[in-house]
């Protein structure tokens, strides 16, 4: 793919260029000899013919569970691989990271390649201390951390459709502040993730988390919260973000809510009243209010099933 581009965003290329070097690509991939990854859909693709195979194997994912873990190498395979060829180790590394981490911008995936492969150069030397890769990887685990914390919501961002209620659950009881405060503060970190997650430039991720933490850590927020979060917001704002998702969780509370019937649900002038007996249901994680309708107790309890996959943020 990076062969065809180079190839066909040239000035002087042929309008058809794209087309050729796509469908050489399709043939190659649906060839017994194919040197490409067996995806178990793709022959549905290769049944397919021209245009349509192609946007077929274009949609084709993998989804985690296909894919092997990526082990730590030890410091020995490492330089092993790395000095057998070192740009070969480069791209292979890249490649490994990237689809691992696909929802995450390019450009922190090439700057992990960079300082991996920094850090195989040094130490990798005959002339570098035993510990060198331990003080290494150590100078780098604030930003090994933030990376996972960024994949774990971008890939919620990007796959999980509900995933601003799951947020709103977690910054509610963390916040603990009522539903309505905690939704405005997952729409504001949720819509910066749809906004950069994608884009490939990190400045847009690291503009939006630091917009992000003057919400989180505003005074009328801070005022009120443990030492321990006090001490995340002092933080840089990527650090902020990591280091409060390890915080512990408050215990659910019961908020008061105002006695609402079930006849009232159907009242044009009260579209709030689900919402609200709702949102308190999420924040409460669990606590049944008999002051709400026994219907949204039971729509509550369909939201929980979400919580209950969405609450390990980045477990």
């Amino acid at each position: 793919m990076l062969k065809l581009a180079e190839e066909c965003c040239q000035d002087d290329a042929s309008p058809d260029c794209y087309d050729k070097g796509a469908t050489e690509i399709s043939e190659k991939s649906c060839g017994k000899d194919s040197p490409f990854p067996k995806h178990p859909d793709i022959n549905q693709c290769c049944s397919a013919q021209d245009h349509e195979r192609k946007l077929c194997l274009a949609t084709l994912r993998y989804s985690s569970d296909e894919l092997p873990s990526l082990l730590e190498p030890t410091p020995e395979e490492i330089c092993n691989q790395y000095k057998q060829d070192p740009s070969a180790y480069s791209i292979r590394y890249v490649y490994e990271f990237a689809r691992r981490h696909r929802n995450i911008p390019a450009g922190f995936v090439l700057n992990t390649t960079q300082n991996h492969v920094r850090m195989a150069e040094n130490c990798c030397n005959p002339n570098a201390s035993k510990p060198c890769f331990f003080k290494e990887r150590y100078q780098q685990r604030s930003s090994t951390t933030f990376l996972r914390f960024l994949s774990n919501v971008c890939n919620n961002q990007v796959n999980l459709k509900s995933y601003q209620t799951g947020l709103t659950a977690i910054f509610g009881s963390l916040l603990r502040v009522p539903f309505e405060e905690a939704s405005i503060v997952s729409k504001h970190f949720q819509s910066g993730l749809a906004k950069c997650c994608l884009q490939p430039h990190p400045q847009c991720v690291i503009e939006e988390f630091t917009s992000f933490q003057k919400v989180l850590c505003k005074e009328s927020i801070l005022g009120t919260m443990s030492a321990e979060f006090q001490r995340c917001c002092s933080r840089a704002p990527q650090d902020t973000l990591t280091c409060v998702d390890n915080l512990k969780r408050e215990p659910p509370t019961s908020m008061n809510m105002s006695q609402v019937l079930s006849a009232q649900l159907c009242e044009k002038d009260r579209p709030d009243i689900t919402d609200r007996c709702t949102g308190h249901h999420i924040i409460s994680y669990g606590i049944k209010d008999d002051n709400c309708p026994p219907a949204t107790f039971m729509y509550y309890v369909e939201i929980t099933i979400i919580i209950g996959f969405l609450s390990g943020l980045t477990n």
